[in-house]
């Protein structure tokens, strides 16, 4: 590339005939120390070539210049896989105030792909400022949106957002409902407790798998609680029980032991470790013959699980 008009060579050689010539330039140009002008290397993005757009992508994440980032986010909608991949990845990387007014703009964009990847960026951001827009796109017309919108509220951590996801926690979409109890279990409160509840009666298995572990994390140890945690035991689905069963030895809900000790030998080892780890959590000096019987169990991870909660109920002795 010329040193006397470097910005004039690479014009040149991005407008060449030749697709190697108009790649070489780019890789170059990732490696050099100046700084091209944004218009010469924005219409690259239009290029018929998709090594050369995902190329440009790379040279614009790099200059982390905000004023590309509108064309970066319309290449989420590229044809080609690498470059729209190119494009998720460099949107990511602006992390600093300025980017946050184009990158809000790019939420209203008609794109599904793009507004998604706008919020994932605002999500890198952890910005307090966004937090008007992002609960906006809780209500979407896009379920992908609306999933984004919750985790990046989750981010900010702020317990004031809980509110705002309340009010879609009843969404049609069974992935909003499960991001959203998510959320509510790591930001606590008796609203979060509430909805939990609610959610360990969903429809969708997951989403009361994900109930059933926010409980456990929110660790309010009420009668309404343990009650919704026992129900899920019988669950048609072993990981929503497994769930519940780890919820209960965290709660230390002790009504519970005697359901804890039926999964003892419950033919999943998966419930059985459960069973057993929470038996210890809870102190359950009743369940002492049965863990000791666990101890011969075929499942060798069953095994360890019954000799660290048999260490922990001689500690307490």
């Amino acid at each position: 590339m010329s040193a006397s008009n470097p910005t004039q060579s690479l014009r040149a050689q991005l407008t060449s005939d030749d697709v190697a010539t108009r790649q070489l330039a780019l890789i170059e140009q990732q490696a050099s120390d100046d700084t091209p002008a944004l218009d010469v290397v924005l219409p690259a993005l239009e290029d018929s070539d998709a090594t050369v757009r995902r190329l440009a992508l790379e040279l614009l994440e790099q200059l982390g210049d905000p004023a590309a980032i509108v064309a970066i986010g319309r290449a989420v909608d590229d044809d080609d896989p690498d470059v729209r991949q190119a494009a998720r990845l460099a949107l990511r990387e602006f992390r600093d105030e300025a980017a946050l007014a184009p990158l809000m703009s790019l939420t209203k964009q008609p794109s599904a792909a793009v507004r998604p990847a706008a919020l994932i960026a605002l999500r890198e951001q952890r910005q307090p400022l966004a937090r008007s827009t992002i609960e906006r796109c809780l209500h979407d017309a896009d379920p992908n949106v609306r999933r984004e919108a919750v985790i990046a509220l989750a981010y900010l951590r702020d317990p004031s957002v809980t509110t705002a996801l309340l009010g879609v926690a009843h969404d049609l979409d069974a992935g909003v409902r499960k991001l959203v109890v998510s959320a509510l279990g790591l930001l606590g409160g008796m609203d979060a407790t509430n909805v939990a509840l609610e959610l360990t009666r969903d429809a969708d298995w997951q989403v009361r798998r994900e109930a059933a572990l926010a409980l456990g994390r929110l660790q309010l140890e009420l009668a309404t609680t343990t009650s919704a945690l026992l129900a899920l035991l019988g669950d048609g689905y072993f990981q929503v029980r497994k769930q519940a069963i780890e919820a209960l030895g965290k709660l230390r809900a002790q009504r519970a032991v005697p359901a804890l000790m039926q999964h003892l030998s419950h033919p999943a080892p998966d419930l059985r470790k459960a069973a057993a780890s929470a038996l210890g959590e809870l102190s359950a000096h009743e369940a002492n013959n049965a863990l000791q019987a666990l101890l011969e169990d075929d499942d060798v991870e069953v095994r360890k699980c019954a000799r660290r909660a048999l260490t922990a109920l001689r500690e307490l002795q």
